[in-house]
């Protein structure tokens, strides 16, 4: 019996994979034939050069009087081949960073595609999320029957240079390991979009990449092993399920002695050379599931979402964790679309582990409306609401309060088409309102802030001489319990367009009162002028020049000025 179940085993594996095969060697056939008929060599993208000029009077330079941006956007096609390729040269503003370089090609054919240089690859939202890497990539996709195709993926590559102590920096802000990681996704797709994908990621840093003593800076190699699972299934095209796991081992600091401490500690232990278990080390996962169903123009879904307090993956930029929520949402439009409107609502709360000695919970709804005559009115209405109870979990002082804290916000946009022929005119307006309560439980310390901002304009199209002539009001409000500001002031939006249409100029001007109570304490002008022009279909110049003043009515010397220039030249091909 074992025996039979054994053959049945391998034998539909050795079916899947000769069927493979064959239709490989059909598509493979079907691809050269392709092959021969492409374009042998096809170049195309563009070069841009940027030039830019600050200077400052008043005050301490922000920037370097001139900078400079070289950006190239290239797409080779050899045969049929995409080979992209992409460069970046540019000057830093910040002064413990070298001006970088980053290239990187892309280049792909039919279900292949190769990442080389400076690349990002996205496998899922707890492993590999977008992180610059400077290495190379694989991404896989046959087809292997009509509806089943594989998904597979690899990256190989420096996440993060080594930076050494710089003597002349006394905090070192940028001091750090080289950091080199890998990646693997195996998975597969069948039906409409649905799929499930296995991920690896893998992270650690070089211990013998710096000299510096970095205790001294709290700098620490740190290691990193995540396992996660990403998968979307769609029934017919009314419902769609969505599934993201990650499971994270990790170690803040690998000098530390190996330590084995729990059944996941033994798990990861047997990963080999991947990793190793630390006294520094933690394991935690994250969550998300999602459903979505769509039935004609009327949406609902719900989503749940949880992070471990200590969830942390170095293939992704910035990661929230230490929360857990709930959200609901409907969507849909009427009156034969004319109108559409949208609700979102949930339940959110952190300090899972009750580790804190507070664990906040936040109470969260919003909902859109909007309409429009699709010929002269349109109208948006949006409210939202946003509620945040803090909750004492470990009592450590005999006073210790709950407290409460609401925000809600109250927003309107409208249009108006005033003329709409010849010359059409127009008038817009947009008001916002917000309000924040934050209050203890006994109502012993009460603060409330309201914040109310408004914009009025009108808009003039003088079509035969192909002038836009836009002016707008500005008015905000900020009301605390101990202060209150006031910003107001007028605004102008000029734009021309000339005989040649590749050629624009246009012009804005803004000029700002600014009052705390009832004291005027600065002004703020701002100009700006830019021109466009395009010629010999490929080649596109634009010149700019800005002029920021900002004038302290209480004291003098903190008024400064700075003025921005910019020359830009873009060649595409």
């Amino acid at each position: 019996m074992k025996t039979k179940r054994l053959i049945r085993l391998i034998r539909y594996p050795l079916i899947g994979l000769f069927a493979f095969l064959l239709s490989g060697n059909e598509a493979k056939a079907q691809d050269i034939q392709g092959f021969a008929q492409a374009k042998p060599v096809d170049v195309s993208g563009s070069i841009g050069v940027g030039l830019g000029m600050y200077n400052a009077i008043g005050r301490d330079s922000r920037r370097d009087p001139f900078s400079y941006l070289l950006n190239v956007n290239l797409n080779i096609k050899l045969y049929g081949i995409n080979i992209p390729f992409s460069a970046v040269f540019s000057q830093q503003e910040t002064n413990f960073l070298q001006p970088f370089n980053q290239y990187g090609l892309s280049p792909h054919w039919k279900w292949v595609k190769v990442h080389a240089g400076y690349r990002r690859m996205n496998f899922s939202p707890f492993t590999l999320n977008g992180h610059t890497f400077l290495g190379a990539g694989l991404e896989l996709t046959p087809q292997i029957t009509e509806k089943i195709q594989l998904r597979l993926g690899a990256m190989y590559g420096r996440l993060r240079r080594a930076v050494d102590e710089d003597p002349q920096d006394s905090l070192n802000l940028a001091l750090s390991y080289r950091r080199m990681g890998f990646a693997a996704k195996a998975g597969i797709g069948y039906g409409e979009g649905s799929f499930v994908d296995l991920i690896l990621f893998k992270a650690k840093d070089d211990i013998n990449s710096i000299d510096a003593n970095t205790t001294q800076y709290n700098v620490q190699p740190q290691e990193n092993l995540v396992l996660g699972i990403s998968a979307q299934h769609n029934i017919g095209k009314v419902v769609s399920i969505f599934l993201d796991y990650g499971n994270s081992a990790f170690s803040r600091d690998i000098r530390n002695n190996e330590e084995i401490t729990n059944n996941t500690a033994s798990f990861y232990s047997n990963f080999g050379n991947l990793y190793t278990p630390r006294s520094s080390s933690t394991y935690s996962s994250a969550f998300r599931g999602e459903i979505k169903v769509q039935l004609n123009s009327f949406a609902f879904g719900g989503t749940y979402n949880r992070v471990d307090p200590d969830y942390r993956t170095l293939g992704a930029y910035f990661f929230l964790n230490d929360i857990e929520d709930y959200t609901f949402n409907v969507s849909g439009s009427a009156f034969k679309g004319t109108t559409t409107f949208s609700l979102n609502a949930g339940w959110q709360k952190n300090n899972l582990n009750e580790a804190k000695a507070s664990q906040s919970s936040r109470f969260i709804a919003s909902a859109n409306l909007s309409f429009t005559d699709q010929n002269r009115f349109n109208l948006n209405l949006s409210a939202s609401n946003y509620s945040t109870f803090l909750k004492v979990v470990q009592e450590q002082f005999s006073d210790s309060t709950n407290v409460y804290q609401i925000s809600r916000n109250i927003s309107v946009n409208t249009d108006i088409l005033v003329v709409k022929r010849k010359n059409p005119q127009s008038i817009w307006a947009s008001a916002s309102y917000q309000i924040g309560n934050f209050r203890d439980e006994y109502m012993i310390n009460v603060q409330e802030n309201t914040f109310f901002n408004s914009s009025l304009g009108y808009r003039f199209n003088w079509r035969k001489k192909k002038w836009v002539f836009s002016p707008s009001f500005n008015y905000s409000t900020n009301t605390a319990t101990l202060f209150g500001a006031q910003n107001f002031g007028p605004s102008l939006n000029l734009s021309k367009r000339f005989k040649k249409k590749n050629n624009r100029a246009s012009y804005n001007a803004s000029y700002l009162f600014t009052f705390n109570d009832d004291l005027r304490v600065f002004d703020i002008m701002n100009h700006r002028i830019s021109y466009s022009t395009a010629f010999a279909k490929k080649h596109t110049v634009t010149v700019g020049i800005g002029y920021f003043m900002k004038m302290d009515k209480i004291l003098e010397e903190n008024s400064f000025t700075e003025i921005r220039g910019n020359l830009n030249y873009r060649y595409s091909f």
